[in-house]
């Protein structure tokens, strides 16, 4: 392998997710007090402590933005997008350990981390909207980071540290059941990793989950369907024939899986599409214990495609017909670690690793800086209200003022 770059190193690269974060942070508070979607149902939930706020989303932000709100003087946009960042800056932290563990060369585990911010979900979506799933996130990256851990330290520890991950994850959305599934259904299809499941340290794990879960579970059965809140919006038009609803649906999965890494993976296969054939066929690195580098890509390959699996039985249990491509979160936010994972396996001398690094890596920068410049040119022409063409910030104040003056005319 190539000289280390200089921003490959730990501190280096803490400090570079740092700076991003903080630099979108800052725009946000520049942008002011408008408040997205998302975000203006939590302000309006985080007036009182309950076990649920609605059948379709769990309360965990809503619980997290009750304790961060009194450090900022009350629930409103700085407190909002401080717990936005403080989960945002856990994704990416989680996710470089993990990268660091299963990568390695630091360099191409520092691209797997940055590789996040070229997810469109990540690196715009999630900036101005999106609190479940940047919740969901959040707590899926520290159940790989644990799982890793688990795979290499089979201790009790290690497994009551992913069950409390999985357990938090699905408090922030109920979606994160794909992945607490997907593992172990995993690693009881690969024979190295099935004593992983096959051991009473999955009880207490599981017992901890559900003991996370259950009440507000159980708050938001009791809420029941309002007007608006099942799951029609979530997973379409359920009616028309079952041939109709499984190619509808089968056809929506698959668009949804391809975009949903876009355009970080438009990007990383023109950059590293041979390598990571490459590496797909050579033959895993042997490890101690039988195991390949704890997970192995193998393990990650067979959890991704168990997770979209899992997602196609929605098609005829549930009669799903779309899917919204951040419903994959639980299956795909690993990909990018997965395919580096394959990039080092594969990359050889003859390919110039250093430029290969170095190009990959301004392009990463030069679509951050993209969709910073995006947010910023939006705000700035005016467009923030753009109705149907995208999730519109809420003109609080606008909105407040408007109430009132019509509250004082009223007789």
């Amino acid at each position: 392998m190539p000289a280390q770059p200089d921003w490959a190193a730990p501190r280096r690269v803490a400090l570079l997710i740092a700076g991003y974060l903080l630099t979108h942070l800052g725009v946000r508070l520049w942008i002011g007090p408008g408040l997205g979607v998302d975000d203006a149902e939590q302000a309006l939930f985080a007036q009182h402590w309950l076990l649920s706020y609605r059948l379709r989303a769990p309360p965990l932000f809503t619980w997290a933005l009750m304790a961060v709100s009194p450090l900022t003087g009350g629930v409103g946009m700085v407190a909002i997008s401080l717990l936005r960042y403080l989960l945002l800056a856990m994704v990416l932290g989680f996710i470089w350990l993990t990268a660091r563990r299963l990568i390695r060369d630091p360099a191409l585990a520092a691209l797997a981390t940055f590789s996040i911010t070229a997810v469109y979900v990540f690196g715009y979506y999630s900036h101005h909207d999106l609190t479940h799933t940047t919740t969901l996130s959040a707590f899926l990256a520290a159940g790989w980071y644990a799982f890793v851990r688990l795979c290499e330290t089979p201790t009790l520890r290690w497994y009551l540290a992913l069950g409390a991950s999985l357990g938090l994850g699905t408090l922030g959305k109920w979606n994160c059941a794909v992945l607490a599934v997907a593992l172990p259904v995993a690693c009881l299809l690969l024979a190295p990793y099935r004593r992983l499941v096959i051991n009473w340290r999955i009880v207490p794990a599981a017992v901890l989950a559900a003991a996370i879960v259950l009440p507000s579970a159980l708050g938001a059965l009791q809420i029941g369907v309002v007007p608006g809140d099942d799951m029609h919006g979530v997973l379409g038009n359920r009616g028309g024939s079952l041939l109709w609803v499984l190619s509808k649906g089968t056809a929506s999965l698959i668009v949804a899986t391809l975009v949903y890494p876009q355009p970080f993976l438009a990007i990383f296969l023109i950059g590293f599409a041979t390598i990571a054939w490459r590496g797909l066929c050579q033959p895993a690195p042997a490890a101690a214990g039988g195991l390949e580098a704890n997970p192995g890509a193998a393990l990650l390959a067979t959890v991704m495609a168990v997770a979209v699996a899992l997602h196609w039985l929605l098609v005829p249990l549930a009669r799903a017909t779309e899917f919204q491509e951040r419903l994959l979160q639980p299956a795909l936010m690993i990909l990018p670690v997965y395919l580096f994972m394959l990039v080092e396996r594969g990359l050889q001398a003859s390919d110039n690793p250093a430029r290969l690094i170095r190009n990959y890596a301004r392009t990463l920068a030069a679509v951050a800086g993209v969709a910073l410049i995006a947010r910023i040119g939006i705000h700035a022409v005016g467009a923030d209200y753009c109705r149907s063409a995208c999730r519109e910030l809420l003109p609080a104040a606008e909105i407040a003022a408007g109430l009132s003056a019509a509250d004082t005319r009223s007789p």
